[in-house]
């Protein structure tokens, strides 16, 4: 068995990898595509345009979770102020050298050079603030991650489920359409055996007449069948990502053979993994995690700073700036400030109010989470219910078809000896064919509700039915 199912998986592989080049590369007239259920899902969830959808999401979110620890990058920032003043600087010198000339000489040749008309500032500041909302800030970033891993996690789960359950119902409408043709075929037949008796006047014009009436109203009933057939397998193309004009070629059998499931109370304890009671018990969570980023606000914070304002003493535009003799350090200063909030203490706050909202907004978030319980255990119940109605049903209907059977062997005999007209064998025949369609459309009824159980629980068919080992 394990060497057969790792053959039917590589099998799938290899045909999904097939199928996708095909579509990609092949031309209109290309072979029709053969699908299972379990390939049309797989390519489903490679081509579905929703699940794409959520993995952006969750690719957001999971570049957000990996950067929560910026909230430790302290703030940085640089600036420079290059002004010209709006008044002539003068030389502090000139009224001496014109009140004593001789001093002149003796500072040297060179003639005092004018004061810069441009001057240079500049000021680097680094801050950093502990706060308490920083740790449930980067909590916040893990909860969202979470919840988009898990919604995404629910759209493939859909998609399969949809999926499955859209393939089946194809192939149920196949075995209808084929019902259906084959009723016609006996109809056309049966009105060409009364033709002959009205010809030879073994039968009256009404007798011919009803039974033309009865062919034709099979036929606009035959092509509405076909025509929903046809829009139905159009839309399932587009649900898993396949061109509308691509034809598709169902491969599998609805048949079902029914198994006991477990008992009640063990189908309950799976109730916890139902997706929205997952996303009800996150959203209690995500509200205390907003509710202590309320909190926090009452809470002091401490603030490391630290700047310096370095001056170019000389001109701007000619000297070397690089040159740190001609760099002076007006002020600069390392400071420590611990903030205390007073207004969220205060009884009528708007912090203190927000508080209040959040815990009532919690108790209501745990009332859902008892409802939405509620409705999952409600839910499973009548599934339950149903699958075992079904599995009832399913008995008889496969009495029935053993009875149609028989009658129809017993018409087909009888009419070998003469007993039996040719019309009875075809009316055993037309019964026949009815049971086993009332067996198929049960048999989907069954794995409908089997899909559905085990999408509910969030777990595997295998696992909701009864182990024998």
């Amino acid at each position: 068995m394990l060497l057969q199912s790792t053959s039917n998986s590589i099998r799938r592989t290899a045909v999904f990898v097939a199928v996708t080049v095909a579509v990609a590369t092949a031309p209109l007239a290309a072979e029709p595509l053969q699908l299972d259920a379990d390939l049309a899902v797989e390519i489903a969830l490679q081509r579905n345009l929703g699940i794409r959808t959520q993995e952006l999401a969750r690719m957001i979110e999971e570049r957000n979770y990996s950067d929560r620890w910026n909230v430790f990058v302290p703030q940085i920032s640089a600036q420079a102020t290059l002004a010209r003043p709006n008044v002539e600087p003068t030389d502090p010198f000139a009224e001496l050298f014109e009140e004593a000339p001789g001093i002149a000489p003796l500072l040297g040749d060179d003639e005092p050079e004018d004061p810069p008309r441009w001057n240079l500032r500049t000021s680097i500041d680094i801050s950093f603030t502990f706060t308490r909302a920083m740790i449930y800030n980067m909590r916040s970033r893990e909860q969202a991650l979470e919840a988009a891993t898990m919604e995404l996690r629910e759209a493939r789960r859909e998609t399969e489920r949809d999926i499955r359950l859209a393939f089946y119902e194809l192939l149920l409408q196949q075995e209808q359409i084929a019902l259906a043709e084959r009723r016609l075929e006996e109809a056309e037949q049966r009105y060409a055996e009364v033709q002959e008796d009205y010809d030879a006047g073994f039968i009256d014009e009404f007798v011919l007449l009803s039974t033309q009436v009865a062919l034709e109203n099979q036929r606009p009933a035959l092509r509405r069948r076909q025509q929903g057939y046809s829009m139905a397998i159009r839309e399932f193309a587009l649900t898993i990502g396949v061109p509308p004009d691509e034809e598709l070629l169902l491969e599998g059998d609805i048949g079902i053979e029914p198994a006991p499931l477990r008992e009640e109370s063990e189908l309950l304890r799976f109730a916890g993994r139902n997706a929205d009671v997952a996303a009800a018990r996150r959203a209690i969570a995500q509200l205390r995690t907003a509710g202590e980023l309320t909190r926090s606000e009452l809470y002091p914070t401490l603030t490391l700073g630290f700047n310096v304002d370095p001056t170019l003493d000389g001109d701007p535009f000619s000297d070397d700036l690089f040159d740190l003799d001609l760099w002076s350090q007006q002020s600069g200063s390392f400071n420590v400030t611990v903030r205390v909030p007073i207004d969220p203490l205060l009884p009528r706050s708007s912090t203190r109010t927000q508080i209040y909202e959040r815990e009532q907004e919690i108790e209501q978030a745990r009332l859902r989470v008892r409802q939405v319980e509620d409705g999952v255990e409600s839910q499973l119940l009548a599934l339950v219910e149903t699958l075992e109605i079904t599995t009832e049903t399913l008995n008889s209907l496969e009495l029935n078809v053993e009875l149609a059977e028989r009658a129809y062997e017993l018409a087909t005999e009888g009419y070998e000896a003469g007993l039996r007209t040719i019309s009875e064998v075809r009316d055993a025949e037309i019964d026949l064919l009815d049971a086993r369609l009332e067996l198929l459309s049960e048999q989907f009824n069954y794995r409908e509700a089997l899909v559905e159980l085990g999408h509910l629980l969030d777990t595997p068919i295998d696992e909701i039915q009864e182990n024998d080992e």
